[in-house]
């Protein structure tokens, strides 16, 4: 498996690479490569091993398969810290608002 480090320690070659390429064709900017060499429609030429080899061209990914075996019961003994009746999360019971307080602030209104 290649990891992300192991492939930007080629990036030099990726570089000379390009310059053999820009040996032969003066006009060739460094998209272009790039455009030549990573993109899905890039058909094998004379150099298909060096363009095989650079970074960031093939990157295996591995999966890893874990497998689960039951050994038997659990029996968890531990006792909850909060008593079970409480109410926690829950906003607590506010006092009614006066008529006073509620004519005061009230949202704005639009005619």
């Amino acid at each position: 498996m290649q990891t992300s480090l192991q492939e930007i320690i080629r990036l030099p070659l990726l570089y000379s690479h390009f310059i053999e390429h820009k040996e032969h064709n003066a006009n060739l900017d460094f998209v272009e490569f790039l455009t030549i060499h990573y993109s899905s429609t890039e058909k094998p030429d004379s150099d298909a091993e060096k363009d095989n080899n650079l970074p960031f061209k093939n990157i295996d990914i591995d999966v890893f398969q874990s497998v689960y075996t039951s050994v038997g019961t659990v029996e968890i003994t531990h006792k909850s810290v909060l008593p079970l009746n409480s109410n926690h999360g829950v906003m607590p019971k506010q006092k009614p608002i006066s008529p006073v307080v509620q004519s005061i602030f009230q949202p704005p209104r639009f005619s």
